[in-house]
């Protein structure tokens, strides 16, 4: 069975390291919404308000970076890889419980195993702590 690991958390809570670390020792492919869609989002974005960071207005298209995110994530199992670690905020996403329950029957469909980890930054001796789910899907 594939394994899919979504890291989740507002930027800057340490997902995309947690994600690296865990991608260096399973051999799985990494993608990082960030890495994958900032340059595009950037170039679209800049003409219509000429703010790179614009995340708010309507000119910016979370939904197709998303979209985007996850048919790689898709294909990269589709041919084969044993699983795959996508880090992105998905903060509205997992509020959003007809994403997630079309997300989690994706995963049921295609036999895909699905954990899921929140990184928050709290005050500690690491800085970092995960949060990971009591369940797995589709297993």
């Amino acid at each position: 069975m594939q394994q899919i690991v979504l890291v989740a958390g507002h930027a800057g809570s340490g997902k995309t390291e947690f994600a690296r670390q865990l991608a260096l020792k399973t051999f799985w492919p990494l993608l990082d919404k960030d890495t994958m869609t900032g340059p595009l989002v950037e170039g679209l974005t800049v003409p219509v308000d000429g703010d790179p960071r614009d995340r708010h207005s309507p000119a910016y298209i979370r939904r197709l970076e998303y979209q985007s995110l996850l048919a790689v994530m898709w294909e990269m199992l589709e041919f084969g890889s044993p699983g795959v670690i996508v880090t992105a905020p998905f903060v509205s996403e997992l509020t959003n419980s007809i994403w997630v329950d079309e997300f989690l029957l994706d995963c049921t469909a295609r036999r895909c195993s699905l954990f899921g980890f929140t990184a928050t930054q709290k005050p500690s001796k690491t800085g970092l702590l995960l949060e990971a789910p009591s369940e797995t899907v589709g297993s």
